[in-house]
């Protein structure tokens, strides 16, 4: 369950918890996410049972934010009688701890980066891992990671290591001392970072996040530079596609200073849309995701005064080919901003129609001919790229999700009226 307006983002079963761009509000609380130092996460799952007949799963969950000035903030399920909603409250976390580690990656494992550099190494624990693959515990050197004997297992919140034992006696001394349990349950994403940059081990279905890119006020620059195409493109600058701007992509004086003198440069000027494009499109590596994300906004700031005209539409098009977008996908963007006005309006496709259909299968991003199985498997493609914990992980602000959702209630009602309209075609063909 998730509740997104003006004010934050808000998740169910979370009792005074919510996310902001900058910060966070827990129980009334105010606080940065530069202050988290690191997350500590577990999840267990435990199946009860009387006389060995299954009576219910019992699901627990704990997360604990450890703060500056050694602060220790635990985000608590919301209470209620007994076990009731007791798994979707331990999801309510889940996603919670996922939106802390997505948003405070890249300032957590700089910590780390600085504590190896100062140190020349890092500590999960009683355990320091060194530049060079030494294992310590508790600052006596075990073995080297890196070593052929050594076997390395990956657990969901710990870490398992130990030498395979060379003769009869290193087995005993092995199976009375057991292997090396690490606990990584804080911060679990900086290790699985730590252990492929530095390390090159990885693991299958492991997923490791990378630092963001830093250089925000480039692309702040190159973004107010399309905005101000877009808004001057019809020949005049409306207020309402200037605010639509500024609360879109969240770029004022405030967050960015000069942003007012780049703006009003660029509106003058009818050179840097291709530059300026091209610059967004290097800074975010090509990842078409992030990339649509800029489109949406440039359409809605096109639409802001009421008509995207002409003119606004061929400056959105030249940056979408920078942006290496196929015409069916530029298409498609603009007709899911339609739909989404139409049905503002109380517009609404409900009976068959081979127009229809096409439309809606544009907006799922298929041509005329697909089959209903290219449907469902470009439906599924499309709920996950617009699922907000992706969205938070590519940088969007959080203020501005619910812009991706309206997205995906349009690509909902496409599905579903193909999905109720399926063999139509077949009908209407015969």
């Amino acid at each position: 369950m998730v509740n997104q307006n003006d004010k934050g983002l808000e998740l169910g079963y979370l009792d005074g918890l919510t996310f902001h761009d900058e910060h966070f509000v827990y129980k009334d609380c105010d606080y940065p996410y530069e202050d988290i130092l690191s997350i500590k996460y577990t999840a267990t799952t435990i199946k009860k049972s009387v006389n060995f007949v299954p009576t219910g799963t019992i699901y627990e969950t704990y997360l604990c934010l450890h703060l500056a000035d050694s602060l220790r903030l635990t985000i608590d399920q919301e209470s209620s009688f007994l076990s009731i909603k007791q798994k979707d409250k331990a999801e309510a976390i889940m996603r919670a701890s996922s939106i802390f580690h997505e948003i405070t990656f890249t300032h957590r494992i700089q910590r780390y980066e600085k504590q190896l550099d100062e140190k020349g190494f890092v500590s999960w624990g009683n355990y320091q891992f060194g530049k060079n693959g030494d294992l310590f515990k508790k600052n006596e050197l075990l073995f080297n990671l890196k070593s052929d004997d050594v076997r390395k297992t990956l657990d969901i919140f710990s870490f398992e290591t130990g030498k395979n034992p060379a003769n009869f006696k290193e087995s005993i001394v092995k199976a009375w001392k057991g292997n090396e349990v690490i606990d990584i349950s804080t911060d679990k994403d900086c290790f699985l970072y730590f252990m492929k940059n530095y390390f090159g081990y990885t693991w299958k279905n492991e997923t490791v996040k990378e630092k963001k890119n830093p250089r925000q006020h480039e692309l702040y620059e190159a973004i107010l530079i399309l905005g101000a195409k877009v808004c001057k493109a019809d020949g005049r600058v409306d207020t309402k596609e200037i605010q639509t701007f500024k609360t879109y992509f969240g770029i004022d004086e405030n967050s960015f200073p000069r942003s007012a003198k780049i703006f009003t440069n660029a509106t003058a000027s009818a050179k840097g849309i291709k530059e300026s494009a091209q610059k967004v499109y290097t800074l975010f590596g090509g990842e078409k995701e992030p990339l649509e994300h800029i489109i949406i906004g440039l359409i809605q700031i096109a639409a802001a005064d009421g008509i995207i005209t002409s003119d606004e539409r061929k400056v959105i098009e030249s940056v979408c080919r920078v942006f290496k977008f196929p015409v069916n996908e530029i298409e498609r963007l603009f007709l899911i901003f339609e739909n989404i006005r139409q049905k503002s309006k109380g517009a609404s496709h409900n009976r068959f129609s081979a127009s229809t259909r096409i439309e809606y299968l544009k907006i799922i991003g298929l041509n005329s001919k697909a089959s209903y199985d290219e449907v469902k498997m470009a439906y599924k493609e499309l709920v996950r790229k617009h699922h907000p914990d992706l969205l938070i992980a590519q940088g969007v602000p959080i203020e501005r999700i619910k812009d991706s959702e309206e997205m995906l209630k349009a690509i909902n009602v496409a599905y579903n009226w193909l999905s109720k309209n399926a063999n139509e075609k077949k009908k209407a063909a015969a």
